[in-house]
């Protein structure tokens, strides 16, 4: 029998659902059934979960999906603090215990993880999802109108090799106080060469640097978890000035003198608005 065969049966519908969260190059998997589930070679470990509708109609399915499960999951526990450094993804997949072994497997939903909240004295964990198509539905500007780069450092726009020496740096961490930590050999790069870029622990998780004292890094919000002895890689951050770090600091391989080339901004926007102050000859309306 098909997968829609089983489905639609009267006696013989015997649905289990699949769950996989996907943040980083952590993977986690888990079934809604009472025992263990093996899918494609693949087993999921049982676990206390229940979610809400998954839509038919094209309005509904731009609607967020919500599920429930123990606070003690592992995932979860993340957002008590703050939430990851990466985007979680989630997939929930639907099969038939009636068609093991090898089942015929279907997706039923695949988004972005939006939130993770606590509810009834902490006793419940809310994961709530978003699915892809009404992520990608949503029109969202690729410039603004602003003198500063538009552009996300070392992302497609800006080109920046984000792996080249000059502009990371890979140490063991030495202490942590709060949402400070140290890390040996930063201060040899220069004063506040690595604000605005960021820490990357374990693959999966980063913090962005608010403030650089030598060794010392302040990050905007601390890590979850104690990275005091733990390597990190720290990467260089920019002012995204035209006449700033894009010119001064950073460079590709297509031109190893500046990065100006790939500038995302509006360098040259008027300072003033003549709509709104006037026109003064003895006023530069213009940046040098």
């Amino acid at each position: 029998m098909t997968f829609a065969a089983f489905e639609t049966s009267i006696e013989g519908s015997r649905p289990v659902e699949v769950y996989q969260i996907i943040v980083g190059s952590e993977l986690h998997r888990w079934t809604s059934a009472e025992d263990t589930v093996s899918v494609g070679g693949v087993d999921y470990e049982p676990m206390a979960t229940t979610r809400g509708r998954v839509g038919q109609s094209r309005e509904e399915r731009q609607s967020t999906l919500e599920l429930t499960v123990p606070p003690t999951f592992k995932f979860a526990r993340q957002y008590i603090a703050n939430v990851p450094g990466s985007q979680a993804r989630l997939t929930v997949t639907r099969v038939q215990r009636s068609d093991f072994p090898g089942p015929e497997t279907i997706q039923i939903f695949e988004g972005n993880v939006q939130s993770v909240a606590f509810s009834k004295n902490a006793l419940e964990a809310k994961i709530a999802a978003i699915p892809l198509s009404s992520a990608m539905s949503r029109a969202i500007p690729r410039f603004t109108y602003k003198g500063l780069c538009n552009n996300v450092l070392y992302d497609d726009g800006c080109k920046v090799d984000r792996n080249d020496a000059a502009f990371q740096h890979t140490a063991t961490v030495s202490a942590v106080s709060g949402n400070t930590i140290t890390v040996p050999g930063a201060t040899a790069f220069g004063a506040d060469w690595f604000v605005g870029g960021y820490v990357s622990f374990a693959d999966n998780d980063f913090r962005m640097i608010v403030e650089q004292s030598g060794d010392i890094l302040t990050l905007l919000l601390p890590f979850p978890t104690d990275v005091n002895g733990e390597e990190v890689d720290i990467q260089a951050g920019c002012d995204h000035d035209i006449n700033g770090d894009c010119d001064n600091k950073f460079f590709t391989p297509e031109d190893v003198t500046s990065n100006v080339i790939n500038y995302g901004g509006f360098a040259f926007v008027p300072r003033v608005n003549p709509f709104q102050s006037g026109l003064d000859a003895s006023t530069n309306p213009c940046p040098p």
